[in-house]
Parts: structure tokens; C-alpha cells; sequence
């Protein structure tokens, strides 16, 4: 939709949020998230709480204006709200996050959750958005290769996940997990992509072992689930890309749509998963204790 142009004092006001948030990084670590959250709740007041300031809802012929508008404010109290108790979390527990990935994606909900209330309160939007068609998947072929290879690779996953507390010997791309049973000795083999480690048991270290197979379970585990959540944000953005390109302005991918939100998920998912600590507590445990 085509919004009006900024007046000079919303323009200085989103040039103070932005300077503000630009000096309090310097300050405090979520600094500019939190203003980047300010200048989303402006967005949401200005454009998603109204059908004041766009000029397509000029055009729109209603069935019901009022339930239109009340259920567009009701959504815009949500994300006031969410805002609000996000600028609190990071003032009391400043970290870098993925605060714009977060927005981008309740964007995306926002716009589903418009369209629903256009299908029940609007007979007829204006004469370009009029020639929009909405479809399930544009590139059908393609599209259905690209899910069929992420099935294969889900079920992959998963039976790796099902098998790391069965079995012995986990292989998973390039991490792997062995046990193998020599004279009543225990011999492990761990590697977790460019990082290996082998050990024995003996006298020195039998009180330690069982401990460190444990870990290493764990530390697999993670990495498995690593690796798919980002695999998966890879596949996310590849179907996005199949079903957006060539370009059509006038017709609109339901796949689309969903997968541009799976790779925010998946993305956030991916950012936010940190096995890099407990990665390096094993290779400690391993080098004080096991070698």
C-alpha cells in the first residue's frame, strides 16, 4: 500500500529514535533494539491501527467499516503491548537479540490476519489491488522437488535424533559419536565438525567416563538440532525464492507467504541456539580429564 508522505515533525521524531538508539548502543547493549522497537510501536499507531493514513482505504467499499477498523485496532493493541513488555526485558536484561526478525515476522501475521478481516468486512478493495490473484504454489514442479528433499532430509534428522540414546554410533553430516568395546575397555571417538577427540578408559579416568559419554550425547543432540535449524532456514529461503521469482506483482504465493515466516522462525531459531559453550566444556572436560 502507498502511505502518505512524513510530515517534518514525524521526521524528526523517527531522527531522534534512531540517533537516541544509535548513542545508547554505546551505553547499553540492547540500545538500539529499543529504539527500534519505539519506532515500531510509531508504525503501528500511525498505519496499523488506522485506515486513517493509507490512501488505498479510500477506495475500499465496506461491509462493515466499524468491525473492520475495531479488529485492525485490536491487533494494533497486541503489538503496543508486546512492544512495551520487550523494551522492559531488554532494559532489565540488555543482550543482543533478533528484535528485527521478531517484528518482521509479527509484519507477516499482521498481513494475514488484514486479509482476514478484508474477506469478512470488505466487498471491494481498490482497482489495482483488485487484479491481485491469490495462489497456493506458483512454481509447482519446483516448489515440490524442493519439499520433497527437505522430507527426506527432516526424516533423516529426526531418526538421527530418535537413535543418539539407542545406539552407539551416531553419524550425522560431519559430527559423529562411536563407542567401541575392546578387551573390556571402552574406546570413544567424537567429532563435531572440524573438532575431534578420541579417548580411552583406563584406571585414571574410569570415574570420569560414563560422565563424559553423557555430555557427549548431549553436545551432539544440540549440534543435530544446530544444524537442521539452519539447513532448514536455507530450504525456507530457496522455496521463497522459487516461488517469488520470475516476478508477477499481480499474483501472490500462499507458499510464499509461509515460507518467508518459516525462515524468520528458523533464523531466530538458528541465532539464538548457542552450543558453542557446552562444545567447549566437553573439549575441556576431555582434555582435564579423559586424554
Amino acid at each position: 500500500m502507498k502511505k502518505e508522505g512524513l510530515d517534518d515533525k514525524y521526521k524528526r521524531y523517527i531522527f531522534i529514535i534512531l540517533f537516541s538508539g544509535f548513542i545508547s548502543n554505546f551505553i547499553i547493549e540492547s540500545g538500539m533494539d529499543i529504539a527500534i522497537l519505539c519506532f515500531f510501536i510509531y508504525l503501528v499507531n500511525k498505519y496499523m491501527s488506522t485506515t486513517e493514513n493509507i490512501k488505498e482505504y479510500s477506495y475500499y467499499e465496506y461491509r462493515d467499516k466499524e468491525k473492520f477498523e475495531k479488529g485492525k485496532n485490536l491487533f494494533a493493541w497486541g503489538l503496543y503491548i508486546y512492544s512495551v513488555i520487550r523494551i522492559i526485558t531488554l532494559i532489565i536484561k540488555p543482550v543482543r537479540t533478533t528484535v528485527m526478525l521478531e517484528l518482521l515476522l509479527l509484519m507477516l501475521l499482521y498481513n494475514l490476519y488484514e486479509n482476514n478481516l478484508t474477506k469478512k468486512y470488505v466487498i471491494r478493495k481498490s482497482e489495482e489491488q483488485e487484479k491481485n490473484k491469490v495462489v497456493l504454489i506458483r512454481n509447482k514442479v519446483l516448489v515440490s522437488s524442493i519439499l520433497v528433499l527437505y522430507s527426506v532430509f527432516t526424516y533423516y534428522t529426526f531418526t538421527s535424533l530418535n537413535n543418539i540414546q539407542a545406539n552407539e554410533d551416531i553419524k550425522y553430516l560431519n559430527n559423529e559419536y562411536k563407542i567401541e568395546n575392546r578387551d573390556d575397555t571402552r574406546k570413544i571417538q567424537i567429532k563435531l565438525g572440524s573438532t575431534y577427540m578420541m579417548g580411552e578408559e583406563s584406571k585414571e579416568n574410569a570415574v570420569y567416563f560414563d560422565n563424559f559419554l553423557i555430555q557427549g550425547k548431549s553436545v551432539i543432540k544440540d549440534k543435530i538440532l544446530k544444524s537442521y535449524f539452519f539447513i532448514s532456514m536455507i530450504v525456507m529461503c530457496l522455496l521463497c525464492l522459487a516461488e517469488l521469482y520470475p516476478k508477477n506483482k499481480y499474483i501472490k504465493s500462499q507458499v510464499a507467504s509461509l515460507g518467508i515466516m518459516l525462515f524468520i522462525i528458523f533464523s531466530m531459531i538458528t541465532f539464538n541456539f548457542d552450543i558453542y559453550t557446552n562444545e567447549l566444556n566437553l573439549v575441556r572436560y576431555f582434555h582435564d580429564k579423559i586424554s
